[in-house]
C-alpha cells in the first residue's frame, strides 16, 4: 500500500528504519510514522536505561532549555511549563510521558543496546549494523533500508588531560556525569571551564562558600533567544499561577 509521510511515498512490502539516540528528533518521526506509515518495521537502539537522550544525561547544576519553554515541545503535545526557559527534569519528564502513552518502548525501542559500527552494503541496498547488548555484551547485527544517527556528539565524556587532576582528594565530578542532587553548600568549589555547562553550573552555585573558577580563554556569550519576555534583565522566571491559567 502507497502512504504518504512528508513528500515521500512508501510502497514496500516491509521497510525497515533503525533510528538511535537523540529523542526529541526520534519522537516525532516515531508519532508520525504510526499515524501515516504501513508495513514500515521501527527499531530504535538506546544505550542508556531510559529513553531521554540529552535530558536524561546531563542533570549538573542549571542545565535548562536555551529557547523558551513554549518552542520547545511538539505541536500535537502542548504543555503548561512551569519556567519560560524549562530545566532538564521537567523536559526529560515531558518526553517521557510522550513515550508512555505511546507505548514506543515496548513497541519499538531496544534499550541498553549501543551500537558499534553502521557500514553502507551498496548491493543489497541496506544498511549492516553492528550492536553490542551492553547487558549481556553480546554483539549481534541488524540491516534496515534506512538508519537515522541521531547519536548526537556530545555524549562521549571524558576528563580533561590537566596534571594532577585525580591527585585530587576532595568530590571530583564531571558536568556529563554529574552527582545530580549533590549538596555543594559550604564547600569550596572549584569549575574549571567555561563552555556552556561551566557557564550555567556557575550562575547557580553563588551560594557555596569559596568559589573558584579557572578559565582557559575568554568566551563570548550571545544573548538569550526572546529575552524581551523573559524576566528582569532577560533572566530566567517561573510562571505564576494566574499566568499558567
Amino acid at each position: 500500500m502507497d502512504t504518504e509521510f512528508g513528500n515521500s511515498r512508501w510502497a514496500r512490502n516491509e521497510s525497515k528504519c533503525d533510528p538511535n539516540g537523540r529523542w526529541r528528533v526520534i519522537l516525532e518521526p516515531l508519532q508520525k510514522a504510526e499515524e501515516q506509515l504501513d508495513n514500515v518495521k521501527i527499531v530504535c537502539y538506546e544505550k542508556n536505561n531510559d529513553i531521554g537522550g540529552t535530558w536524561l544525561e546531563n542533570r549538573y547544576p542549571g542545565c535548562a532549555c536555551d529557547i523558551p519553554s513554549v518552542n520547545y515541545q511538539f505541536s500535537w503535545k502542548i504543555k503548561l511549563w512551569t519556567h519560560y526557559y524549562s530545566y532538564t527534569p521537567e523536559i526529560w519528564q515531558y518526553l517521557k510521558s510522550i513515550e508512555e502513552e505511546n507505548s514506543f518502548i515496548s513497541k519499538h525501542v531496544k534499550l541498553r543496546h549501543q551500537i558499534d559500527r553502521v557500514e553502507r552494503d551498496d548491493n543489497a541496498r541496506l544498511w549492516r549494523i553492528e550492536i553490542r547488548n551492553l547487558e549481556t555484551e553480546e554483539v549481534f547485527e541488524d540491516a534496515a533500508e534506512f538508519c537515522i544517527n541521531a547519536a548526537g556528539a556530545l555524549n562521549n565524556w571524558k576528563w580533561p588531560n590537566i596534571p594532577g587532576l585525580h591527585d585530587f582528594t576532595g568530590k571530583l565530578m564531571h558536568s556529563a556525569h554529574y552527582e545530580e542532587g549533590y549538596d555543594l553548600s559550604g564547600k569550596n568549589v572549584a569549575l574549571i571551564g567555561t563552555g556552556s555547562s561551566g557557564v550555567q553550573i556557575f550562575a547557580v552555585i553563588q551560594k557555596v562558600d569559596r568559589l573558584y573558577y579557572w578559565i582557559r580563554s575568554p568566551i563570548c556569550i550571545t544573548a538569550g533567544f526572546a529575552q524581551t519576555w523573559a524576566g528582569y534583565d532577560g533572566a530566567n522566571f517561573a510562571y505564576s499561577s494566574e499566568q499558567l491559567q
